[in-house]
This record gives structure tokens, C-alpha cells and sequence, in this order.
């Protein structure tokens, strides 16, 4: 190049030569090293921009669903206040306003009942009256307002308060909005944030706006007609401060949008409500929904702040600087291409690698180039900066930021690296089971700090495991050891672990629950051994243990499905999803309808109706049994007062279901007498059906509610199948009043043979242990004269009619009863 650019050459000579050598070599050379540059160049830059989009989304959304939890638990104990103050008003049997006042007056009295949220109290009556109490500064635990409209004039409000003089003034309460609303929807909801206009500090905001939410919830009285709607008020500060809280470098902006077009945001540590409708049906990208949390339509978006969702962007100075270097190196010599192109190619693979994200290996250019080491350098950089970017959004993935202890997902992929090895596995769960409580009195940082010293506690007890959290009250712990967990060092851990937290004069005594389930065989997913764990777990929180609880497979068969169908099973029986049938039970002799037997399908909203048989077994594994079962009761318990009131005359039985979850309840017998005395049951007119197997039952605590279920006068039933399975002293512990007996004991007994000699022995070992015969699933009639012959006294089937509503079973009843009489039957 010197020569060309320092002399002149002869043109004719430069048409002999033709184009130069170096020219011919390092031109095409130069050229495909700037073309292979720029195409690593633009893949290692367009995946490291999908790359950083990729993880700031899944991290917004985590974030956004860690948020939506904590506040949606924010406003949880305000909607169990108020649902449980519905329940009072409803089990009192309130038919007047001066009823349902009373109870407000009663908790204005013993505020430490309100949950601090509640900032204003009020019922309105259908006649119109109004008792209100409300704080007269959020931060003050008792309520020392009152409004209450005269008792002759409920268009005259009295407004007392200590700091002021009383007022009086117009009211009207038919025009105020949560009234109407809660009238017209009958059904419990939160209004949208709004401005409340008076000159009360109470709710008050450093924007000097008075913003507020209101809980609404319609009160029915005894005759289902409607008493009034109880609202309960709660100052959106402490929604702001919440969300204020959540904010900072990682999270930039959090907004929280309303069905009605609100939106609350935190931007730069300012709190913001402002209204855009177009907003209410838009898509917001990963916004994250509230319904789980009865705020139906609201939802929460997260912005991540700069250091995460930045776009990565390419310093082209430094791409400059390397094809300078390499367009040089090749003009210079012809000969360095040979120190070249090895050095090349193994940077094109190291680019390669980091353009897939191979990130774990250092790039190492072994070369006397500089220019090459220069590249290797600079993507040696770049790697280092994707390694700790991919490192910090793993980190977030895996983790909790709230805590920094592993999320679930990072506990899955602890389990995978020690699923291989050799020994046993155990997942231990320990639940903090009064967390809410130690949460509302002493706020969720001291929450945390505690479960931190109970972790602490935890692994010093047994070292070498894997802990986590799976929420805010649910520790899991992974432990391999050689022979599995040693049961008094178990003991040890739980009994240090139940010792009171004391830190700056705070002392809390958690309540702690413990579930351990062990690996099964040598590749068993996470998620299995979890869902077993937390099968021991709901069984421990049941029997209150003191132990940890083992998984046993006969405790808890189908766990899988128990939590397809988990969900508030109370708000799905409010909401009247639930519907109680009735299956006529008839005298074989006479063809006489004598007794009736209950079943309950389920109106799921998505699945349609669901038949018992599938949603019982799993409701007696996960508790809701309890809350279904006492249901069933009160309508069967209804049913027959009403059919009293219509055949005074005639006497009806009404089979109830029993299962074993309900006979632990220690409550289960306070509540039957309770709704005997409400509807005025006989106990003698009450069949209970125990249709599990009593082997099962040897248990003081079943064998003790039975005795009294007997003493009080109830009647009990078990089915041929548990009797058959059972121990002597199981079946003989109590004296059973009948046995039902299934279609498979009787198949085949139309004709002579060994099926009816076994079916005459069953019933004749029942005749003489006084208990009658039920014979169940009779779908012809053929079968009938045998069932008598053979001794059975009852029966039930598709022969005598199916499960029908109340007023289906009465029709039926009707037209059975004027098969025995002249007259009508009512």
C-alpha cells in the first residue's frame, strides 16, 4: 500500500500485473470477516433484546401475583368481618332493624372484634332508619361517631362525636348509593374507590382528597325478605401505603385497575386515583386478577423500573475499534490471515455459544493479534454482563423477593438435583396455622422476621436440607438423609419451632402444624410428593397434632382431585350452588312411601351439575365436608318440618348421610341439637347413614358422638358392606337400628340358588339384632317378592323413583298416599 500510494507505477506495467495480490486476498477477506461480524453481531444482539424482554414480562408478572396476594389479604379480614357479622345477624334470627343494631352496638363495644381496617359501620334498614359508627381518625381503634336516625322520623339523622357539637340534618337513606346498590345486587361486594365529601380528618390523604371503599352486603331476615344492607367503610391510605411500600428500584410503577374504570397508582413513591373507562375492558398485558379475593374485576399491573426493563442496547465504538483492528492487520500482511483464521473461528464459536446463551464457559482467544483479542475481550464482557443479568432474573425466578428464600419453582429444581442420588428424600411442611392473626396485630414484616428465626431453628435441627417458602404462612423443607427423618429429633425441631418469638418486646406464640411425606420410588415428581405433603398437612390441621403427620395413602386417596375442586366451598353454598334431593324409601309389604333419603348435586358455575359421588370423597379429604354436611342437615332438617306442617297425620323418616371427618368434629353434636331445636325434629323421625367402613372407626372420639347421637334419640343405619368388612367389637361397639343392603348382595336372588340362601342369612343376622333390612338400587319389580321372602323390610331404587327436589318428593308422596286412601292428601 505504501508503494502504490508513495510512487508511481507504470500503467502498463499495472495491466501486465492485473490487481494485486493483497487486494485479491485480503479485500474478499475483509469483507466476509465484517459480514460474519455484523451477522454475530446482530443474533447475539436480537436475543439478548428477546431475552431481556422475555424475563422483564415473566418477572413483572411474578411480581404482579405476589402483589395481587398480599393485596388481596389486605382487604381479606374486612370481607371475613363482615361475612361473619352477616352469619351472627342470620344465626340470631334478626326480623327488625333495632336486632341488627344491636350486634353493631355490641361490637362498637368490644372494638378489638373489628379488624383495624374498618373505619365506618353502618346498617341501613328497609324502613328506612340508619345506625352508622364510625373513628374519627383512621389510626383510632375505637369508634366514637355515631349517626343514628330518630327512632319516629328516620328522615332526621343525629350525628354525635366527642370533638364536636351534635348535628342534626335531612336524611334520606332510599338515595344513598351503597344502599341501593347492596339492595339491587343482593350479594356481598366492594364499591370503586370515590371521594368522600365532609370535613372529617378520617380517611384524609396527603392530596387532601377523602378517598374511601365500600363493603357491601344485603341482610335477609328469617322469612328471606329482605332487613337492609350492612356496608363497612375502609380508608384507601392503607391500599397507598401498601402499594408505596411495594415500590422502589426493582418495581417503578404499580396500577391497580377497577370494573368501573379507577385506576390507583404508586409512581416515584406518589400515590394516584384517576378514572379512564377506556381501560375497563382493554388488555393491560400481565395484569393479574383480584377475583380470587372477591374483587370482582380488578386488577393489578406491575412496570419493572429501568435496571431491569431497559432495552440492550450495542456499543457500536467498540465494533469500530475491531474492524479497524482486523481491516489493518489484513492490509499489513498477507501472511498473519494464517494466525487469523484460527483465532477466528474459535471466536466465532464462543460467539455462537453466547449468542445461545451457553453463558457458563469464559472465552478464551489464545492469539498474538491484537485486534482479535480485543473482540474476544469485548464479547467476553458482554457475556460476563448476560451472565449476571441471567443470574439477577433467575434469581427472581426461583425466589421470593420478598423473603429471598425459594419460591416453589426453585424448590423443584433443588428436588431434581437430589432426586438421583442415592438415600432417602423427605419434603417437611410446617404451617404457621394463626399467621393472619400475628400478621393483622403485628404487620407482616414482624410476620416474616418470625418464620426467618423458625427457618434458622429449622436447619440448625436437621442440617443439609433445602427450605423454602410456598407462601407466606407454608415452610417447606427438602431433607435427604440415609434412613429418612428421625422421629424424636423431629419432635425436638417442632417443640423448639412452637417456642415463643421474642424480639424488641414483641412476644408471639405461633401455632404450628407439620405434615412430612417421603419419596416414592425413584423418579417421583415434585409436585406429587407435594400434593401427598399437603394431603398430611390438611389431616394435621384437622386433629390439631402435635406431631408431624405422616402421608398415608388411606388418608388421602385422590388428592389430585381434592385440589381441582378446592375453592371457599361456604360462598358456593351462599351462592346456592348446592340443592338438596330427596329418594323415596317404601315398605316392600305394603308399597307405602315411609321414610326418605337425602343427596345433594352441585350447580358448579363451569362444570355444570356434579353428582355427589364425585365431589363427597374429596370434600371429607380437605374439610369442606363439615361446612356441606351441616347444610344438608338444616335443609333435611327444614324439609321435614314441612312436611309436618302439610301431613300432621302421617310420620316420615329422613335419612342423613354421615361421614368420618364430621363424627371428629367436636362440635358436630351442638350443632345437630341446635338445628333440632331450630326446626323442631324429633330425633326418633332422623335416620343417620353411616355408609363407611367401621374398621375404620375405632376411634373413642366416633364411638363417644355415636353413644350420644344414640342417648339423644337418633337412629342409626350402616350398610351391609361396612358391616361385612368390619371387626366384631367394631360392628358390636353400638346397636344399630337398620342396615342397607346393596344391589350386589342380592343379584340373581329372582331365581333359587346360593345368592338367596346368603341374602336370608344377612337379613336373619339383622332381624335378630333388631335392625331393619334396606334393600338399595331396586331397578325392577320382579326382584320385590323375593327381597321379602328373603327378609328385607324397606327398599329403595329407580324402581320407586329418583332424587327429586322438595317439592318433587311431596308430589310423589301425594299420589303414593292416594294409592291408601279416598280422601286427598292434603
Amino acid at each position: 500500500m505504501e508503494t502504490d500510494s508513495g510512487k508511481s507505477l507504470d500503467t502498463s506495467r499495472q495491466r501486465i500485473f492485473g490487481v494485486p495480490v493483497v487486494a485479491v486476498i485480503g479485500l474478499p477477506l475483509l469483507a466476509l470477516l465484517i459480514v460474519l461480524f455484523l451477522g454475530f453481531s446482530l443474533i447475539l444482539q436480537t436475543q439478548r433484546t428477546d431475552l431481556t424482554k422475555t424475563y422483564a414480562d415473566r418477572t413483572a408478572e411474578f411480581l404482579a401475583r405476589d402483589i395481587a396476594n398480599q393485596l388481596g389479604h389486605l382487604v381479606t379480614p374486612l370481607e371475613e368481618y363482615a361475612d361473619a357479622l352477616a352469619a351472627r345477624v342470620k344465626a340470631a334470627g334478626c326480623s327488625n332493624a333495632e336486632c341488627v343494631f344491636s350486634f353493631i352496638e355490641a361490637d362498637r363495644a368490644t372494638p378489638e372484634r373489628v379488624p383495624i381496617q374498618v373505619s365506618v359501620l353502618r346498617f341501613g334498614a328497609s324502613n328506612g332508619h340508619l345506625l352508622s359508627v364510625f373513628k374519627i381518625k383512621e389510626t383510632d381503634r375505637d369508634f366514637k361517631g355515631q349517626g343514628k336516625t330518630q327512632s319516629d322520623n328516620p328522615s332526621r339523622l343525629l350525628v354525635t362525636r366527642p370533638d364536636r357539637p351534635t348535628q342534626e340534618r335531612d336524611f334520606n337513606l332510599f338515595e344513598r348509593g351503597w344502599y341501593r346498590g347492596g339492595i339491587v345486587g343482593r350479594t356481598p361486594t366492594w364499591s370503586a374507590p370515590y371521594v368522600v365529601n365532609n370535613t372529617s380528618d378520617l380517611c384524609a390523604s396527603t392530596q387532601g382528597s377523602v378517598w374511601t371503599m365500600t363493603r357491601v352486603l344485603p341482610i335477609f331476615g328469617p322469612d328471606r325478605k329482605p332487613l337492609g344492607v350492612l356496608a363497612l367503610d375502609m380508608c384507601v391510605n392503607r391500599i397507598s401505603a401498601f402499594l408505596s411500600s411495594a415500590t422502589g428500584n426493582t418495581v417503578q410503577e404499580i396500577s391497580v385497575f377497577t370494573p368501573s374504570g379507577e385506576e390507583l397508582s404508586v409512581s416515584g413513591g406518589q400515590f394516584a386515583i384517576g378514572r379512564d373507562t377506556s381501560k375497563i375492558s382493554a388488555d393491560l398485558g400481565n395484569a393479574v386478577s383480584l377475583d380470587k379475593f372477591d374483587l370482582k374485576g380488578w386488577r393489578v399491573v406491575v412496570t419493572l423500573g429501568d435496571e431491569l426493563s431497559a432495552k440492550a442496547d450495542w456499543d457500536w465504538y467498540y465494533t469500530a475499534v475491531c474492524l479497524i483492528g482486523l481491516a489493518i492487520s489484513i492490509a499489513l500482511t498477507a501472511w498473519a490471515a494464517s494466525f487469523v483464521v484460527n483465532p477466528l473461528m474459535r471466536l466465532s464459536r464462543a460467539v455462537t455459544d453466547v449468542g445461545n446463551l451457553n453463558l457458563d464457559t469464559p472465552i478464551s482467544v489464545p492469539t498474538n493479534i491484537r485486534e482479535v483479542g480485543l473482540l474476544a475481550s469485548v464479547i467476553e464482557r458482554m457475556r460476563l454482563v448476560l451472565q449476571r443479568n441471567q443470574t439477577r432474573l433467575e434469581f427472581l425466578a426461583y425466589h421470593d423477593p420478598a423473603s429471598g428464600f425459594l419460591n416453589q419453582a426453585g424448590l423443584v429444581k433443588e428436588y431434581d438435583l437430589l432426586v438421583g442420588k442415592e438415600g432417602q428424600i423427605d419434603l417437611i411442611l410446617i404451617k404457621i396455622c394463626n399467621y393472619h392473626q400475628i400478621a393483622s396485630i403485628f404487620g407482616d414484616e414482624v410476620l416474616a422476621r418470625m418464620i426467618s428465626s423458625k427457618i434458622d431453628k429449622l436447619q440448625a435441627t436437621l442440617a443439609g436440607g433445602v427450605v423454602g417458602c410456598l407462601n407466606n404462612n407454608l415452610i417447606a423443607y427438602i431433607y435427604p438423609s440415609d434412613e429418612g427423618v428421625d422421629i424424636p429429633l423431629m419432635r425436638k425441631m417442632l417443640a423448639e419451632m412452637r417456642l415463643p418469638y421474642e424480639n424488641e418486646g414483641i412476644r408471639i406464640s405461633p401455632v404450628i402444624a407439620c405434615s412430612v411425606a417421603q419419596k416414592q420410588g425413584q423418579i417421583e415428581p415434585f409436585g406429587s410428593l407435594l400434593r401427598r405433603a399437603n394431603g398430611a398437612m390438611y389431616h394435621a390441621e384437622d386433629t390439631k397434632s402435635e406431631d408431624a403427620v405422616w402421608h398415608n395413602s388411606a388418608l388421602i386417596q385422590d388428592l389430585r382431585a381434592a385440589l381441582d375442586f378446592g375453592g371457599d366451598i361456604t360462598r358456593a353454598i351462599g351462592r346456592g350452588e348446592f340443592s338438596v334431593r330427596y329418594r323415596p324409601v317404601v315398605d316392600l309389604r305394603t308399597g307405602r312411601i315411609c321414610e326418605a333419603h337425602t343427596s345433594v348435586i352441585w350447580h358448579h358455575p363451569e362444570f355444570g351439575d356434579i353428582k355427589s359421588h364425585k365431589f363427597i370423597p374429596i370434600f371429607e379429604q380437605n374439610g369442606s365436608i363439615l361446612h356441606l354436611g351441616l347444610f344438608i342437615m338444616s335443609r333435611a332438617f327444614e324439609f321435614l318440618h314441612n312436611f309436618k306442617k302439610y301431613y300432621p297425620d302421617n310420620k316420615l323418616l329422613i335419612g342423613i348421610k354421615l361421614s368420618f371427618p364430621q363424627l371428629m368434629d367436636p362440635l358436630f353434636i351442638e350443632r345437630i341439637r341446635e338445628l333440632q331445636a331450630e326446626w323442631g325434629v324429633n330425633a326418633s323421625e332422623v335416620n343417620f347413614i353411616i355408609s363407611q367402613n367401621i374398621a375404620m372407626l375405632d376411634d373413642q372420639q366416633i364411638f363417644r358422638v355415636m353413644r350420644r347421637l344414640r342417648d339423644i334419640g337418633f337412629r342409626l343405619i350402616v350398610d351391609q358392606f361396612a358391616m361385612s368388612h368390619s371387626t366384631v367389637n367394631g360392628a358390636m361397639a353400638l346397636q344399630y337400628d337398620g342396615m342397607m343392603i346393596g344391589s350386589e348382595a342380592y343379584r340373581n336372588i329372582d331365581q333359587p340358588g346360593p345368592e338367596r340362601v346368603i341374602l336370608s342369612a344377612v337379613c336373619e343376622l339383622a332381624g335378630k339384632l333388631d335392625m331393619e333390612r334396606i334393600a338399595v338400587g331396586i331397578d325392577t319389580h320382579a326382584i320385590i317378592e323375593p327381597l321379602v321372602k328373603c327378609g328385607c323390610n324397606f327398599g329403595r331404587g329407580p324402581w320407586f323413583g329418583h332424587s327429586g327436589s322438595e317439592q318433587e318428593f311431596l308430589s310423589r308422596y301425594d299420589e303414593n298416599a292416594a294409592m291408601f286412601s279416598n280422601e286427598p292428601a292434603h
